[in-house]
């Protein structure tokens, strides 16, 4: 090329320089670090809104009374309710492993001796700490959603579904207050937890009945030995909180000053 020939393109490209950007695997590890566990962070965080948002939905249905519950805050005195306790911590602990192989929870007993609240914080546990999907529903609620869907096959389909699918289900008393089963309840009943059963999907349950004996008369035997069946059993057969609180506010009212 002469001394004064233009310079062809090729020629100026030469002499440019063209920046590069910088790869991610040129950045320092820590820095990559603090990317990761920042990436990892809003995922955890955003995990556990989803299950708050989820455990918010159901203690709307199960009641706001039940919102501060914990096994923590259950008032173990006697022996019998500190072996209880003992046992529902060692079963929250292990619940991913309990639930997958099908594994339900009897509380059974007097009423007004905390199954409830044995079994609601159990169910927050489930769903707050082990993410795992759960619903919760009070035996009369549950008769009376099929005996209005009695004349409706799709409503009837649905509300089997909706009883069937999660992975746990809570039964909060499915034992009438003064008398067994009716052959329709039975029947409901029966539906719900024999699928379940078959599905290895838990379905714990709080009945307030004072035995087995019991329980298998008024709720029927082949219920209750499909709720049984490989699940931790436990009898409340202490004195009644409600009681104990009944007995306690007259003397506490009595001992206060007068105003």
């Amino acid at each position: 090329m002469s001394e004064h020939e233009p310079e062809g393109p090729s020629s100026v490209l030469g002499k440019l320089t063209i920046p590069t950007r910088l790869s991610p695997d040129s950045e320092a590890p820590e820095q990559r670090e603090a990317k990761r566990q920042e990436a990892e962070q809003k995922k955890l965080d955003q995990l556990q809104r989803d299950r708050d948002n989820i455990w918010g939905k159901l203690l709307r249905d199960i009641g706001q009374r039940y919102a501060g519950v914990r096994l923590a805050s259950f008032q173990a005195e006697t022996d019998a309710q500190k072996r209880a306790l003992a046992q529902l911590n060692a079963f929250c602990d292990s619940l991913d492993e309990r639930t997958e192989t099908g594994q339900g929870l009897v509380l059974t007993g007097p009423k007004g001796t905390g199954k409830d609240h044995l079994a609601i914080s159990c169910l927050r546990a489930a769903v707050l700490h082990s993410g795992i999907e759960a619903a919760w529903v009070d035996g009369q609620t549950l008769y009376q959603e099929f005996r209005d869907g009695i004349d409706s096959e799709t409503r009837e389909r649905d509300a089997i579904r909706r009883y069937t699918a999660p992975k746990i289900l809570l039964i909060s008393d499915p034992v009438p207050p003064s008398e067994s089963l009716t052959s329709f309840q039975q029947s409901v009943l029966w539906r719900i937890v024999d699928r379940r059963y078959r599905d290895l999907r838990p379905t714990w349950v709080t009945m307030n009945v004072s035995s087995g004996e019991e329980a298998e008369k008024r709720v029927g035997a082949q219920i209750v030995d499909r709720l049984r069946d490989g699940a931790l059993s436990i009898v409340c057969n202490w004195p009644s909180h409600r009681k104990s609180a009944a007995i306690a506010s007259p003397q506490t009212r009595t001992d206060a000053p007068r105003q």
